[in-house]
């Protein structure tokens, strides 16, 4: 049969690496041939009966014996699993809070009376005629600075009178009272503005 790719399969031929054997190749083959024809020449020896009667005894035993080791780590295994979940259901018990008891306590303390600042009326004269002198002065006039004041004073003149009005309803609270102190700096602040503007 005659090839038909012939020149095909002699191009990829000569394309293919060409590889030199190591030096000791020969000589390990060589070696390894020794060892072959060394064992064929081993003198054969037949065994005792007794050597064939022991292997067939232990062939013989129960599978029983083999799997015991295997069965003690299942044991094993299941202990420490056990162990573990009991130890892991302990600690979420220890962790978990006690159930809730209900108790009625009460405490009676000294409060401190803490002043309510009284209202000057000379500081509440000028919170009324600079705001209307400073309306006077700017109305009609679309200045944007200005519409700001009057705005930032109408809020604080409401959250003023609002904490006026908890003050009244529920005591001197520390904190409505230095709330009520911190609104009317920023209330003195505006009005300084306002003043400048005049």
């Amino acid at each position: 049969m005659e090839e038909l790719n012939k020149h095909t399969l002699q191009h990829a031929l000569a394309q293919l690496p060409v590889y030199e054997p190591q030096a000791d190749l020969w000589g390990r083959i060589e070696l390894g041939l020794a060892q072959k024809e060394a064992l064929q020449s081993l003198p054969e020896y037949n065994p005792p009966p007794q050597v064939w009667e022991g292997i067939a005894a232990a062939l013989d035993k129960p599978q029983k014996q083999q799997n015991t080791p295997r069965l003690r780590r299942i044991q094993w295994l299941a202990a420490a699993a056990v162990l573990t979940g009991i130890s892991f259901g302990l600690m979420l018990w220890l962790r978990s809070d006690p159930p809730a008891r209900v108790a009625m306590q009460y405490t009676q303390e000294a409060g401190s009376m803490v002043e309510v600042p009284a209202i000057d009326p000379d500081d509440e004269a000028a919170f009324t005629e600079i705001p209307r002198q400073f309306a006077a002065l700017y109305s009609g006039k679309q200045e944007p600075i200005a519409q700001e004041l009057q705005s930032s004073l109408e809020e604080l003149n409401s959250a003023v009178g609002e904490i006026r009005g908890a003050l009244k309803d529920y005591g001197a609270d520390p904190e409505l009272v230095q709330q009520l102190t911190l609104m009317e700096r920023e209330r003195t602040d505006v009005l300084k503005q306002m003043a400048d503007l005049l």
